[in-house]
């Protein structure tokens, strides 16, 4: 996912210093994710100036936003990695200020489709969480019913929705 959003923050905002926000950096994927985003910034001439752990909380994303504005107006671009992006957006749009930013989100709930066919989320990243319990199942089956070991890493690929698209997706 930090790929992903960071080759579309350098798309839609090259050259720009971005912020990412994560549930915990004690959480591998999101420590990851975090550090794929910055690592794919660099690469572009762009910089991941902070970071902010939300413990997947709206109220504390919309108190580390206040954070972010008062003292890092240089900020451009947000990629929010988990589920608590409408506190970041909230905050913004209380302030007046949602249209400065380019953000990348996480997830494919109604208020984030919302938001992307409003234009205040430039893309979201659906990580096909019904699809990842359906393969989670199916492997567990067919190893205590066949005795089928399973591959080491499964991965289900995350899609990437733009707003020219939202209405048409189908969410898992």
């Amino acid at each position: 996912l930090g790929h992903m959003a960071g080759n579309l923050m350098n798309l839609c905002n090259p050259g720009s210093r971005s912020a990412a926000f994560i549930g915990s950096k004690d959480v591998f994927a999101q420590s990851n994710s975090m550090n794929c985003f910055a690592e794919t910034l660099e690469a572009h001439g762009a910089e991941m100036t902070v970071a902010y752990e939300t413990r997947v909380e709206n109220r504390i994303s919309s108190l580390l936003t206040e954070n972010l504005v008062a003292n890092y107006p240089d900020v451009t671009g947000i990629f929010v990695g988990v589920s608590q992006s409408l506190g970041v957006i909230e905050k913004l749009e209380q302030n007046g200020i949602l249209d400065k930013y380019k953000i990348i989100t996480v997830d494919t709930y109604p208020e984030i489709m919302a938001h992307l066919k409003q234009g205040s989320i430039v893309a979201t990243l659906d990580r096909h969480p019904c699809r990842m319990g359906q393969v989670a199942l199916y492997v567990l089956y067919q190893y205590l019913v066949n005795g089928v070991r399973p591959e080491r890493n499964i991965l289900v690929p995350p899609s990437v929705i733009l707003p020219a698209v939202c209405e048409e997706y189908q969410m898992d």
